[in-house]
């Protein structure tokens, strides 16, 4: 938890809307804002969705080995309703896509949907998703696999296709990337023992109510799994296929990620951390092509909030590579494909684990955005990266293995080395079924380790009546992790500490949400007002675990609540243009960083309106003359030189602000409230600005007020105008 802080910070907005003159001509009070007003209706705001930010469009396509010659990827912009009808690209929406057609016609075969649910399973998975989580979800149904013509030119046409501003992003499709070769070490399972021997205390954890994963589902989506092993008979009945499986390497890779996670608990063998976890499996590559992101979205779909997915899977990055070295492989959600159907599952509650790949790649440079993946927003999953075992003739424990990709997304180590679990025959050979590895390595045997501590941790929560949020686990085993040891440079997080992280679980969750103030608006001094009037809104929240994000709504002349854009999602204020003769009211929720929202708190609803210099309801004293001035509002400015001369506005309202001019030959003025000196305004500037806020003053609440404005008489710019007075009802 987080010290309570408060933060309150002003933005600017614009909207400009042009007043009623009529309103001005028929002479209305200051009681009541200018023009007609439909009456507030307090109805609640929807829930807020925090936007969807798509990725950057690459400037030039350069193919790496990995990548498809044959097919290409799309999707389309979101809002396009692009669909795929009897073979053709159409819109629903009536986008025009002559230039879409006439890109394709030469070039393209066949197109499918890269997502093969129905178009309403997609579009109700999307709702769902975003109803659980607030957080706007990508339609998948904008996804189209494109199969080229012979003799096409992919790269070039890729580029044609991002250059279309209804294509969200064109990317060449992935191909099966080749695993990583598995050294040879001394057998030992060590990786399950407690934190002193460099294990995450798997061993511990099996002696706690739910320890052993009894209560969640662990789903699998890579390949090559060999169900007939002696000590896997939990991937027996275990596939959700992904179309027609075609397992492209063969080299039991599978069977080693299921034999640490589930191996049978059968005095054989090895021994799973979560031995008693449903474990389920789905093919990344088919018959038709690679599919990472469709196996994602099965997996999704055979799984519930608190159950664990893994993605056993790493892909070409933006430096390429990826081939038999495997430099330049990184986690697989930098398909966009994949980060989409991710954040879907992350949405709903389940925890999803990718390997960061073994590509030595660093996901904080310039060219994977701002944030990994493409500067998009955290999916919500768990990025692994291989650390050393600290067994003898291994590496440093806890320390960075040279072939990680690494960077602050990156959040957890496991083994990336000398693990022994399940297949390929190196530590005992003879009949595949009784073949085990005292070797498996890299991001591969790696992510396992801390997807067991993840299943492990979710499972032992929900024995004790939680439910744990992906971000939850990801944090509790960040916070309570053996921490990384730096051999090499390069963050790839601490290794899990199951018995410190299940300590932890003592803890009541998060459950209060924020307190949030009632939004406060005002017009700030240093704007000029224009045929509008510049308002700044601003409120305030606390929490002990922080405030994450705000949702902001506005009411305009009693209409329907329509939702603000703050400047960063903890912004907290606003300042947009109003029009007089308008009514307008701010409704705020906070959310803390436990992801608790708040109820709405409500502004009170109020008018704008503006009076020029020459109203009936702003009184002078002798002394001030009518001036003509194009820059004016209205026209006119009433400007004394005077010392002791006076101009008063009386009104009913909350907030008044006097307009008039800064410049070089302006002087100073008192200015009074309801009788009372309050403070002396100072009008030189050594540029001329017109139609200023001079002075603004808040009220608790509306009442009637007079602002007196009196000329002090400066020596050498004496002069003093009044402009307009604006109020805030």
């Amino acid at each position: 938890m987080r010290a309570t802080r408060t933060a309150v910070v002003v933005a600017t907005l614009t909207a400009l809307v042009l007043p009623t003159a009529a309103a001005h001509a028929a002479g209305a009070g200051p009681t009541v804002a200018e023009g007609a007003r439909a009456a507030t209706s307090r109805t609640a705001p929807p829930k807020p969705l925090v936007p969807r930010l798509p990725g950057v469009k690459p400037l030039h396509t350069k193919l790496f080995a990995g990548q498809s010659r044959d097919v290409v990827r799309v999707k389309f912009a979101e809002g396009s309703g692009i669909r795929l009808r009897n073979g053709k690209i159409v819109s629903l929406s009536g986008r025009d896509l002559a230039a879409v057609h006439s890109l394709l016609a030469g070039s393209m075969a066949s197109a499918e949907p890269v997502f093969s649910l129905t178009e309403q399973q997609l579009t109700a998975d999307a709702a769902q998703a975003e109803a659980a989580s607030g957080r706007q979800q990508a339609d998948l149904n904008l996804y189209l696999s494109l199969r080229l013509r012979p003799g096409a030119d992919a790269a070039a046409l890729i580029d044609r296709l991002n250059a279309l501003g209804v294509v969200e992003i064109a990317y060449p499709a992935p191909l099966p990337s080749p695993l990583p070769l598995t050294p040879d070490f001394t057998p030992r399972q060590s990786y399950r023992t407690a934190a002193s021997s460099n294990g995450i205390d798997a061993d511990y954890a099996s002696t706690v109510a739910g320890g052993t994963g009894s209560y969640v589902r662990v789903h699998d989506v890579e390949y090559s799994w060999d169900g007939l092993h002696e000590d896997l008979s939990k991937l027996q009945n275990s596939m959700y296929a992904n179309g027609t499986p075609l397992d492209p390497f063969d080299d039991n890779h599978g069977t080693a990620v299921i034999g640490e996670i589930a191996g049978d608990r059968n005095g054989l063998g090895v021994t799973g951390l979560v031995p008693d976890a449903t474990i389920q499996v789905t093919n990344t590559n088919t018959t038709t092509g690679f599919k990472a992101g469709n196996a994602v979205l099965i997996a999704a779909s055979h799984l519930v909030a608190g159950d664990v997915m893994l993605i056993e899977q790493q892909t070409a990055g933006a430096n390429g590579g990826c081939g038999a070295s495997q430099v330049g492989c990184v986690a697989e959600e930098y398909l966009p494909e994949v980060y989409d159907a991710v954040v879907q599952a992350t949405s709903k509650g389940i925890i999803v684990l990718e390997a960061a790949g073994n590509g030595s790649q660093n996901l904080d440079g310039a060219e994977y955005g701002t944030s990994f993946p493409s500067g998009k927003a955290d999916s919500g999953a768990i990025i692994v990266g291989a650390g050393g075992s600290g067994l003898a003739g291994c590496s440093l424990a806890h320390s960075r293995m040279d072939f990680s990709s690494y960077g602050s997304r990156v959040n957890l180590q496991g083994w990336g080395e000398c693990v022994t679990t399940t297949g390929y025959g190196y530590l005992q050979g003879g009949l595949r079924s009784q073949w085990y590895t005292a070797g498996f390595s890299g991001t591969s045997s790696a992510t396992p380790i801390v997807a067991s501590a993840a299943a492990a941790l979710s499972s032992v929560a929900k024995a004790r009546g939680m439910l744990l949020t992906p971000r939850d686990v990801r944090a509790r085993l960040v916070n309570t992790g053996t921490a990384q040891t730096y051999g090499l440079s390069g963050h790839i997080g601490p290794l899990p500490n199951l018995r410190a992280a299940i300590a932890g679980l003592t803890s009541a969750a998060d459950t209060t949400a924020p307190s949030v103030s009632k939004p406060a608006s005002s017009v700030p001094p240093g704007y000029s007002v224009s045929s509008t009037v510049p308002v700044s809104t601003t409120w305030s929240a606390s929490d002990p675990s922080g405030i994450a994000a705000y949702a902001v709504y506005l009411q305009i002349n009693g209409g329907s609540w329509v939702q603000q854009t703050t400047a960063t999602p903890t912004t907290a204020g606003m300042t947009l243009s109003m029009t007089p003769g308008s009514t307008y009211a701010f409704a705020v929720a906070a959310k803390d960083g436990a992801g608790n929202w708040s109820q709405y708190s409500y502004g009170p609803t109020f008018g704008v309106g503006m009076w020029q210099e020459n109203s009936g309801y702003v009184s002078y004293s002798t002394g001030w003359t009518a001036t003509p001035w194009t820059s004016a509002s209205g026209g006119y400015l009433d400007v004394s030189s005077t010392a002791g001369a006076s101009a008063s506005f009386t009104f009913t309202g909350r907030n008044v602000a006097w307009i008039g001019t800064k410049s070089t030959n302006r002087g100073q003025a008192y200015v009074y409230l309801d009788g009372t000196y309050v403070k002396t305004v100072d009008l030189y500037a050594a540029t001329t600005q017109a139609r200023a806020v001079l002075a603004s003053y808040v009220w608790p609440t509306s009442g009637t007020h007079t602002m007196k404005v009196v000329v002090v008489g400066t020596s050498g710019r004496p002069s003093v105008d009044v402009d307009a007075f604006v109020r805030l009802s």
